[in-house]
Protein backbone atom coordinates (compact mmCIF):
# COMPACT_ATOMS: atom_id res chain seq x y z
CA UNK A 1 0.00 0.00 0.00
CA UNK A 2 1.22 3.30 -0.73
CA UNK A 3 2.17 5.95 1.78
CA UNK A 4 0.24 9.13 2.17
CA UNK A 5 3.07 11.20 0.44
CA UNK A 6 3.44 9.12 -2.65
CA UNK A 7 0.28 9.19 -2.98
CA UNK A 8 -0.23 13.37 -3.22
CA UNK A 9 3.01 13.67 -5.19
CA UNK A 10 0.73 11.34 -7.50
CA UNK A 11 -2.30 13.62 -7.16
CA UNK A 12 -4.15 11.21 -5.56
CA UNK A 13 -5.50 13.48 -2.97
CA UNK A 14 -8.63 11.32 -1.60
CA UNK A 15 -6.29 8.63 -1.06
CA UNK A 16 -3.54 10.62 0.11
CA UNK A 17 -5.59 12.12 2.86
CA UNK A 18 -7.39 8.88 4.05
CA UNK A 19 -3.88 7.29 4.12
CA UNK A 20 -2.71 10.11 6.17
CA UNK A 21 -6.00 9.74 8.64
CA UNK A 22 -4.36 5.89 9.25
CA UNK A 23 -0.84 6.16 9.53
CA UNK A 24 -1.88 8.66 12.31
CA UNK A 25 -4.94 6.94 14.33
CA UNK A 26 -4.55 7.64 17.79
CA UNK A 27 -2.37 10.46 17.56
CA UNK A 28 -4.22 12.98 15.51
CA UNK A 29 -3.25 15.81 18.21
CA UNK A 30 0.08 16.07 17.43
CA UNK A 31 2.24 18.09 15.86
CA UNK A 32 3.54 15.71 13.08
CA UNK A 33 -0.09 14.77 12.24
CA UNK A 34 -1.68 18.38 12.11
CA UNK A 35 1.42 19.38 9.60
CA UNK A 36 1.19 16.19 7.47
CA UNK A 37 -2.54 16.63 7.70
CA UNK A 38 -2.28 20.44 6.46
CA UNK A 39 0.07 19.91 4.07
CA UNK A 40 -2.53 17.37 2.42
CA UNK A 41 -5.98 19.77 2.22
CA UNK A 42 -3.24 22.56 1.53
CA UNK A 43 -1.80 20.98 -1.82
CA UNK A 44 -5.41 19.29 -2.69
CA UNK A 45 -6.37 23.20 -2.36
CA UNK A 46 -3.72 24.62 -4.80
CA UNK A 47 -3.96 21.87 -7.30
CA UNK A 48 -7.86 23.42 -7.87
CA UNK A 49 -6.42 27.04 -7.61
CA UNK A 50 -4.26 25.94 -10.16
CA UNK A 51 -6.50 24.43 -12.63
CA UNK A 52 -9.09 27.34 -12.12
CA UNK A 53 -11.84 25.47 -10.54
CA UNK A 54 -13.78 25.87 -7.33
CA UNK A 55 -13.31 24.28 -4.25
CA UNK A 56 -10.09 25.23 -2.77
CA UNK A 57 -11.52 27.51 -0.24
CA UNK A 58 -13.05 24.04 2.04
CA UNK A 59 -9.73 22.63 1.88
CA UNK A 60 -7.29 25.61 2.58
CA UNK A 61 -9.99 26.08 5.44
CA UNK A 62 -9.83 22.44 6.60
CA UNK A 63 -6.22 22.97 6.53
CA UNK A 64 -6.34 26.30 9.18
CA UNK A 65 -8.53 24.42 11.08
CA UNK A 66 -6.00 21.74 11.12
CA UNK A 67 -2.98 24.05 12.46
CA UNK A 68 -4.59 26.13 15.37
CA UNK A 69 -6.87 23.18 16.65
CA UNK A 70 -7.23 23.69 20.57
CA UNK A 71 -6.42 19.93 20.98
CA UNK A 72 -2.96 20.24 19.01
CA UNK A 73 0.16 19.20 21.07
CA UNK A 74 3.35 21.61 20.55
CA UNK A 75 6.29 20.75 22.21
CA UNK A 76 7.86 23.60 21.02
CA UNK A 77 9.18 27.55 20.08
CA UNK A 78 10.11 26.48 16.93
CA UNK A 79 7.02 23.87 16.38
CA UNK A 80 5.08 27.12 17.33
CA UNK A 81 6.87 29.57 14.60
CA UNK A 82 6.38 26.62 11.76
CA UNK A 83 2.64 26.62 12.66
CA UNK A 84 2.02 30.11 12.57
CA UNK A 85 3.99 30.10 9.41
CA UNK A 86 2.23 27.51 7.76
CA UNK A 87 -1.15 29.16 8.76
CA UNK A 88 -0.02 32.76 7.37
CA UNK A 89 0.27 31.48 4.38
CA UNK A 90 -2.87 29.02 3.65
CA UNK A 91 -4.67 32.10 5.01
CA UNK A 92 -3.34 34.41 2.58
CA UNK A 93 -4.62 32.03 -0.02
CA UNK A 94 -8.18 31.52 1.46
CA UNK A 95 -8.28 35.25 1.56
CA UNK A 96 -7.67 35.61 -2.38
CA UNK A 97 -10.81 33.17 -3.10
CA UNK A 98 -13.41 35.57 -5.17
CA UNK A 99 -16.73 35.12 -4.70
CA UNK A 100 -16.90 32.09 -7.38
CA UNK A 101 -15.13 30.20 -5.47
CA UNK A 102 -11.78 30.60 -7.93
CA UNK A 103 -8.34 31.94 -6.91
CA UNK A 104 -7.63 35.18 -8.22
CA UNK A 105 -4.27 34.31 -10.33
CA UNK A 106 -2.95 37.82 -10.65
CA UNK A 107 -2.27 37.36 -6.85
CA UNK A 108 1.28 36.60 -5.22
CA UNK A 109 -0.05 33.36 -4.60
CA UNK A 110 2.67 30.87 -2.83
CA UNK A 111 2.50 27.22 -3.58
CA UNK A 112 3.21 24.86 -0.73
CA UNK A 113 7.22 23.99 -0.34
CA UNK A 114 6.49 19.60 -0.52
CA UNK A 115 9.48 19.40 2.01
CA UNK A 116 8.06 19.57 5.32
CA UNK A 117 7.98 23.26 5.62
CA UNK A 118 12.00 23.24 5.97
CA UNK A 119 11.69 26.47 4.67
CA UNK A 120 9.68 29.59 6.17
CA UNK A 121 7.17 31.13 3.52
CA UNK A 122 7.78 34.87 3.12
CA UNK A 123 6.26 37.58 5.66
CA UNK A 124 3.23 39.41 4.02
CA UNK A 125 3.59 41.78 1.53
CA UNK A 126 4.26 45.11 3.09
CA UNK A 127 1.55 48.02 2.07
CA UNK A 128 3.80 50.06 0.02
CA UNK A 129 4.62 46.82 -2.35
CA UNK A 130 1.10 45.59 -2.66
CA UNK A 131 -0.34 45.62 -6.14
CA UNK A 132 -3.62 47.82 -5.40
CA UNK A 133 -1.46 50.73 -4.69
CA UNK A 134 -0.22 51.60 -7.49
CA UNK A 135 -4.29 52.88 -8.47
CA UNK A 136 -5.12 54.09 -4.91
CA UNK A 137 -3.62 56.90 -2.80
CA UNK A 138 -2.81 56.23 0.43
CA UNK A 139 -3.57 59.06 3.07
CA UNK A 140 -0.92 60.55 5.36
CA UNK A 141 -1.51 59.66 8.95
CA UNK A 142 0.28 62.08 10.46
CA UNK A 143 -1.69 62.81 13.86
CA UNK A 144 -0.91 66.49 13.92
CA UNK A 145 -2.50 66.94 10.40
CA UNK A 146 -4.59 63.73 9.85
CA UNK A 147 -7.91 64.84 11.60
CA UNK A 148 -9.10 61.41 11.62
CA UNK A 149 -5.95 60.06 12.66
CA UNK A 150 -6.11 62.73 15.45
CA UNK A 151 -9.47 61.76 16.70
CA UNK A 152 -8.46 58.40 18.06
CA UNK A 153 -4.42 58.65 18.73
CA UNK A 154 -4.97 58.86 22.33
CA UNK A 155 -7.54 56.12 22.91
CA UNK A 156 -7.08 52.88 24.60
CA UNK A 157 -6.05 49.69 22.67
CA UNK A 158 -9.26 48.12 22.13
CA UNK A 159 -10.26 51.22 20.66
CA UNK A 160 -7.43 50.79 18.35
CA UNK A 161 -8.05 47.10 17.73
CA UNK A 162 -11.75 47.97 17.52
CA UNK A 163 -11.01 50.05 14.75
CA UNK A 164 -8.47 48.34 12.77
CA UNK A 165 -11.17 45.49 12.78
CA UNK A 166 -14.01 48.14 11.69
CA UNK A 167 -11.86 49.30 8.36
CA UNK A 168 -11.04 46.03 7.62
CA UNK A 169 -14.36 44.41 7.32
CA UNK A 170 -15.21 48.34 5.49
CA UNK A 171 -12.46 46.97 2.89
CA UNK A 172 -14.04 43.52 2.52
CA UNK A 173 -17.34 44.90 1.72
CA UNK A 174 -15.16 47.11 -1.21
CA UNK A 175 -12.93 44.53 -2.54
CA UNK A 176 -15.24 43.52 -5.63
CA UNK A 177 -17.17 46.51 -6.16
CA UNK A 178 -14.01 49.30 -5.72
CA UNK A 179 -10.63 47.54 -4.92
CA UNK A 180 -9.30 51.26 -4.96
CA UNK A 181 -10.99 52.65 -2.03
CA UNK A 182 -10.76 48.77 -0.10
CA UNK A 183 -7.11 49.39 -0.50
CA UNK A 184 -7.28 52.59 1.36
CA UNK A 185 -9.72 51.22 4.07
CA UNK A 186 -6.97 48.54 4.66
CA UNK A 187 -4.41 50.79 4.94
CA UNK A 188 -6.36 52.66 7.65
CA UNK A 189 -6.91 49.21 8.97
CA UNK A 190 -3.65 48.57 9.43
CA UNK A 191 -2.70 51.70 10.59
CA UNK A 192 -5.17 51.26 13.60
CA UNK A 193 -3.77 47.40 14.29
CA UNK A 194 0.00 49.27 13.85
CA UNK A 195 -1.33 51.48 16.74
CA UNK A 196 -3.13 49.21 18.94
CA UNK A 197 0.51 47.02 18.97
CA UNK A 198 2.05 50.28 20.59
CA UNK A 199 -1.03 51.04 22.81
CA UNK A 200 -1.38 46.99 23.83
CA UNK A 201 2.59 47.22 25.12
CA UNK A 202 2.18 50.03 26.83
CA UNK A 203 -0.50 48.40 28.49
CA UNK A 204 1.69 45.96 30.05
CA UNK A 205 0.38 42.88 31.93
CA UNK A 206 -3.17 44.10 32.01
CA UNK A 207 -2.95 43.26 28.20
CA UNK A 208 -0.82 39.83 27.77
CA UNK A 209 -3.70 37.81 27.51
CA UNK A 210 -5.10 39.43 24.44
CA UNK A 211 -3.99 39.46 20.88
CA UNK A 212 -0.58 41.45 19.77
CA UNK A 213 -2.08 42.47 16.62
CA UNK A 214 0.82 40.26 14.16
CA UNK A 215 -1.84 37.77 12.88
CA UNK A 216 -4.31 40.90 12.47
CA UNK A 217 -2.26 42.32 10.50
CA UNK A 218 -0.93 39.54 8.43
CA UNK A 219 -4.32 39.42 7.97
CA UNK A 220 -4.93 42.41 6.22
CA UNK A 221 -1.73 42.84 4.60
CA UNK A 222 -3.01 39.25 2.74
CA UNK A 223 -6.66 40.47 2.14
CA UNK A 224 -4.74 43.60 0.38
CA UNK A 225 -2.65 41.93 -1.90
CA UNK A 226 -5.08 39.81 -3.02
CA UNK A 227 -7.65 42.93 -4.30
CA UNK A 228 -7.13 43.26 -8.39
CA UNK A 229 -4.61 45.33 -9.79
CA UNK A 230 -6.19 47.45 -12.14
CA UNK A 231 -8.68 49.92 -11.70
CA UNK A 232 -12.13 49.59 -11.54
CA UNK A 233 -14.39 52.04 -13.46
CA UNK A 234 -16.35 52.24 -10.20
CA UNK A 235 -16.39 55.79 -9.44
CA UNK A 236 -15.72 56.89 -5.44
CA UNK A 237 -18.32 58.80 -3.57
CA UNK A 238 -16.95 61.96 -3.13
CA UNK A 239 -17.94 61.64 0.50
CA UNK A 240 -15.93 58.43 0.82
CA UNK A 241 -13.35 60.30 -0.93
CA UNK A 242 -12.68 62.98 1.45
CA UNK A 243 -13.01 60.56 4.43
CA UNK A 244 -10.44 58.02 3.36
CA UNK A 245 -7.98 60.87 2.71
CA UNK A 246 -8.98 61.48 6.85
CA UNK A 247 -11.18 64.56 6.48
CA UNK A 248 -13.76 63.35 8.30
CA UNK A 249 -15.57 66.54 8.96
CA UNK A 250 -15.73 67.34 5.34
CA UNK A 251 -17.51 64.20 4.39
CA UNK A 252 -20.34 64.50 6.92
CA UNK A 253 -21.23 67.41 5.72
CA UNK A 254 -21.09 66.12 1.94
CA UNK A 255 -22.78 63.04 3.06
CA UNK A 256 -25.68 64.30 4.83
CA UNK A 257 -28.58 61.99 6.02
CA UNK A 258 -29.19 60.02 2.90
CA UNK A 259 -28.32 56.40 3.11
CA UNK A 260 -25.03 55.38 1.12
CA UNK A 261 -24.91 52.37 -1.08
CA UNK A 262 -24.80 49.07 0.45
CA UNK A 263 -21.48 48.22 0.40
CA UNK A 264 -20.52 51.66 1.32
CA UNK A 265 -22.63 51.65 4.26
CA UNK A 266 -19.10 49.95 6.57
CA UNK A 267 -17.08 53.13 5.93
CA UNK A 268 -20.86 55.24 6.57
CA UNK A 269 -20.45 53.54 10.18
CA UNK A 270 -17.05 54.62 10.64
CA UNK A 271 -17.66 58.04 9.94
CA UNK A 272 -21.02 58.67 11.96
CA UNK A 273 -19.08 56.74 14.58
CA UNK A 274 -15.85 59.93 13.82
CA UNK A 275 -19.18 62.31 14.66
CA UNK A 276 -20.10 60.88 18.31
CA UNK A 277 -16.48 61.35 19.11
CA UNK A 278 -15.90 64.13 18.50
CA UNK A 279 -19.04 65.07 20.13
CA UNK A 280 -18.26 63.35 23.27
CA UNK A 281 -14.72 65.02 23.19
CA UNK A 282 -16.07 68.59 22.74
CA UNK A 283 -18.57 67.78 25.53
CA UNK A 284 -15.73 67.05 27.98
CA UNK A 285 -16.95 63.45 28.09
Amino acid sequence: MADWKTLLDDGDFPAALAACLRQFEGRANTFAAAQALAEVEERWGDWLARSGLPGAAEHYSAAGKLLVSPNLLVNSVEESRLLVSIYSRVMGKLSAIDPFGRSRTRIGWQPHTAAGDRHSPPGPARMEELPCRQHAAVPSFDNERNAYARLFRDKDHWCHYDLGRKWRDAGMALAVACPEAACRAYSWSLYFFDLYRVTWDRAGAVARWDSDGEWEIAEVQNMAYSLAVNPSEARIPFWAEAFLTGDWQRAAAVLGAGPPAPEWSGLAALLAEAGQTAKERDSGM
